[in-house]
């Protein structure tokens, strides 16, 4: 069920980024708040907070520029490639989300084995979940 409501979430942000709505809900779940903390802390988002109306759902404010929005689409990476290899000593396995690897148009977002069964499944330090474009 979570791995259903992280899809979802990505569909409604997408889908309020291109029709270019100022904000969208979205279904509440930890690794979705979660994730959206990291989009604030990041700046890619203007905020977002639990629905008065449906407390299953949260409410995310998008952030644009004059010139469009700030994210551009999020891709949602389901293949076993995008499995890393991260050195359990390192800092980033006390961390659920991290910003491990950036590009020029955006970055790739990256999960522990704890917040990804998959990775914990095959024993791997972390899988990239997601990448953002920007």
């Amino acid at each position: 069920m979570g791995k259903q409501k992280f899809n979802d979430l990505l569909t409604q942000l997408n889908l309020g980024i291109k029709q270019r709505r100022p904000f969208v809900f979205v279904p509440l779940s930890n690794k979705n708040n979660n994730f959206l903390k990291l989009l604030l802390k990041e700046n890619l988002i203007n905020g977002f907070f639990k629905s008065y109306y449906n407390s299953l759902k949260l409410v995310v404010f998008l952030k644009y520029w004059s010139t469009g929005p700030v994210i551009k689409k999020i891709n949602i990476l389901n293949n076993k490639d995008s499995f890393i290899k991260v050195n359990k000593n390192t800092d980033l396995m006390s961390k659920d989300l991290i910003i491990l690897s950036s590009a020029q148009s955006g970055f790739y977002l990256y999960s522990n084995s704890s917040w990804n069964l998959d990775a914990n499944k095959i024993n791997t330090g972390g899988v990239a979940i997601a990448k953002i474009i920007i």
